[in-house]
């Protein structure tokens, strides 16, 4: 095991994966949780592990898909309660005004288009994001072209209105 660079592939990935899954629509707990859990499993087996990058995305997103599915079979009076205003937890992130918007209108995209504006601001390619998430080039495209156009149109109406306040 080079624990060096497994130290150094955390570092810079830990932000962006977080990053990926609150943008991806999970609260703050349950990505710390997800992302948490899949970098101790590459740690386990960073020898074996090809594409680092992309293989602690697939097993976070799966670690979450677990959470989930425990969280609707739970009985829900011992979970801990969110926020009302702030159900994802974005607001412990500390992150400013403009910030906040951008994450409300990404929340408001539809899951695929979501998955792929997050990956491609995070800079994965085109191929990567295609492979990672099991679909075309085109359709990756198309996704990133039809996110773009709703946060462009979301953002610009919430202008419009705090600018009418």
């Amino acid at each position: 095991m080079d624990e060096p660079e497994f130290d150094t592939f955390f570092r810079t990935t830990m932000p962006m994966l977080l990053g990926y899954l609150i943008k991806s629509s999970w609260n703050l707990e349950q990505a710390k949780d997800a992302a948490t859990e899949a970098m101790i499993d590459a740690y386990k087996q960073w020898d074996t592990i090809e594409h680092p990058k992309a293989w602690v995305y697939k097993v976070a997103a799966r670690h979450l898909h677990r959470i989930r599915g425990r969280e609707r079979d739970h009985d829900h009076a011992d979970v801990v309660q969110t926020d009302p205003a702030d159900p994802d937890g974005v607001a412990a992130l500390d992150l400013g005004e403009e910030h906040r918007r951008v994450m409300a209108a990404l929340r408001s995209l539809p899951p695929n288009q979501r998955k792929v504006f997050a990956l491609h601001y995070d800079g994965w390619k085109h191929t990567e994001i295609a492979d990672h998430l099991g679909m075309t080039e085109g359709t990756v495209r198309s996704h990133l072209r039809h996110a773009r156009e709703n946060l462009k149109r979301r953002l610009d109406a919430d202008t419009a209105t705090r600018d009418e306040e």
